[in-house]
């Protein structure tokens, strides 16, 4: 595993084109090959999509060229990888995209699978040069860009994917909130609650009564000014 994975990942501030330059001397994210995959997760719509698109795809290096063109985009702010679908949809503009290299993902498949991966070989692959891979490899694959790993095996059926073609009607977004669920779900995130969905906010709330609710976003509402207040000011 080379020391410098972190430095093979090419990135954009907000409002800037995107860049496939990569950063040499400084890391572009803190995203580590020996960490939980950078890539975003996705609502239950955008997954089902996804799937629909890569069972359209008749070979692996089809549906291995869509993930690494299409689903490889990854989100920081303030040097942390960011991967809830809400805060990414929410504050777009306040974020910095960046892409992996290809070197980057193959050291991350090459750590999480425990065999052998590099760059060459998934180029081999992307190129169908070399047909499929191992099941290790491929499992690895699968989890970096959060899906099944049987949609990089062509030969399952489509059938199978069934379910997982089937819109999420439950997925909902911070706009269909009421205001106080909304305030809460943004104060938990900007304190420092990771991946919390509105869907779970509006969940654990139902069962309580407006007076609770309005407690408890008090005391994030406090705790939230203090990180305001006492967060170190750039010179």
């Amino acid at each position: 595993m080379s020391v410098d994975a972190t430095q093979r990942l090419s990135t954009n501030r907000p409002g800037e084109a995107r860049s496939t330059t990569s950063m040499a001397g400084k890391p572009a994210t803190p995203a580590q090959v020996d960490g939980d995959t950078p890539v975003p997760e996705r609502y239950g719509r955008v997954q089902a999509a996804l799937v629909e698109s890569l069972l359209a795809l008749p070979t692996f290096a089809e549906r291995l060229s869509y993930l690494l063109d299409r689903q490889s985009d990854i989100y920081t702010r303030d040097g942390t990888v960011v991967i809830d679908p809400a805060v990414i949809e929410r504050d777009a503009d306040q974020l910095a995209r960046h892409t992996p290299s290809n070197a980057f993902i193959a050291e991350w498949v090459q750590f999480h699978s425990g065999t052998t991966f590099s760059r060459s070989a998934m180029s081999q692959l992307r190129t169908g040069r070399r047909p499929t891979p191992r099941t290790a490899i491929a499992n690895a694959l699968a989890d970096f860009w959060r899906i099944d790993p049987r949609l990089l095996d062509p030969t399952v059926p489509a059938e199978r994917f069934a379910e997982a073609t089937a819109a999420d009607d439950t997925d909902i977004t911070p706009n269909d909130l009421d205001s106080v669920d909304s305030r809460t779900w943004e104060l938990m995130n900007e304190i420092g609650f990771q991946g919390v969905r509105p869907r779970e906010v509006s969940t654990v709330f139902s069962a309580t009564t407006e007076e609770q609710k309005l407690a408890f976003l008090d005391v994030l509402e406090g705790i939230a000014k203090h990180q305001r207040e006492t967060k170190p000011t750039a010179d």
